[in-house]
């Protein structure tokens, strides 16, 4: 699987300070909805560090932040900022915060 790691630019995206937050995106190969997510920060120029999406620690690190109970929950892509996780369903609210239409 790709791995790109960055840093937040000084340009950043409203709702992102600059060298604040990582953005770490959790896909696996062949999710259309993973690409287009990655897409959508490449585009805009917002920095992201990719982990594999079906890893056993993300779903412990999900369990932990309450966010899903079992593996039959998990939903990809989801995005982190930070120590906060954001489901697929939720992606649509995180992306209007992030000024994307």
């Amino acid at each position: 699987m790709e791995r790109s790691e960055h840093r937040l630019s000084e340009a950043g995206s409203p709702g992102l300070h600059a060298g604040e937050e990582v953005v770490t995106v959790y896909s696996k190969p062949g999710c259309s909805g993973c690409e287009e997510v990655k897409s959508k920060l490449r585009n805009a120029q917002i920095p992201f560090e990719e982990k594999d999406g079906l890893s056993p620690s993300l779903l412990a690190e999900l369990r932990c932040a309450g966010k899903v109970y079992d593996i039959c929950d998990l939903v990809l892509p989801i995005v982190q900022v930070d120590s906060k996780f954001f489901l697929y369903d939720e992606l649509d609210s995180l992306f209007r915060e992030l000024g994307f239409e």
